[in-house]
């Protein structure tokens, strides 16, 4: 009996030890790279990116819509888009262009050019300000046929790095907001009963 209150007594006092040696270690910062990586960029510095997307959607036979889907360009809410002059336009075919380009937007020798950085003078620089001064070309084919009319949007976007992975995306995904627009404009314009779908070609 007296063994094992010695046993339980030694066991105490050496707990007692490490607690105290706890207390008093000496705290290990854990590194900043170990405990936040930044994000590492998919597109270097200096280097352009041509983004394309192209998307196809079906519509009733209606009259005015290459007025309406120019209305909707000339005023979108993501950036004004300007007739693009260095491409044939006529009511089949419809060119927009928009951001920000090196020498003149309506040149055909124009090239795409930096669009807004994310801070200026210290202010921050707003993420829609920054998306419409984004090289960017539209082009809209319009097909009549009988029945329906079918619309192809072909979509040029030129991003400079550095970019990462979730830059990208949030480019990417600022397009389809756009496109969202664009249908639920139609619908509205057109008295649809939804918005038509938008079908990636």
């Amino acid at each position: 009996m007296g063994e094992l209150w010695l046993t339980v007594i030694v066991a105490a006092a050496l707990a007692a030890v490490v607690t105290i040696f706890l207390a008093f270690a000496p705290k290990r910062d854990v590194p900043a790279e170990v405990a936040s990586t930044p994000e590492p960029n998919v597109v270097a510095v200096g280097q352009t990116v041509h983004l394309e997307a192209a998307h196809v959607m079906t519509l009733p036979m209606v009259n005015h819509i290459q007025e309406t889907l120019s209305a909707f360009f000339r005023t979108s809410d993501f950036g004004i888009w300007q007739s693009d002059l260095t491409k044939d336009n006529d009511k089949f075919r419809l060119h927009f262009v928009r951001g920000n380009w090196k020498g003149d937007i309506q040149a055909r020798s124009r090239q795409p050019g930096e669009p807004e950085p994310k801070t200026r003078q210290g202010n921050l620089i707003s993420k829609a300000f920054r998306f419409q001064t984004i090289p960017m070309l539209i082009a809209c084919t319009i097909r009549p046929s009988p029945r329906q009319l079918r619309i192809k949007l072909e979509c040029s976007c030129f991003v400079m790095g550095p970019l990462t992975a979730t830059a990208l995306n949030s480019v990417e995904a600022d397009i389809d907001h756009e496109f969202d627009a664009l249908r639920a404009y139609l619908a509205e314009c057109f008295d649809l009963d939804s918005p038509p779908d938008l079908d990636e070609k």
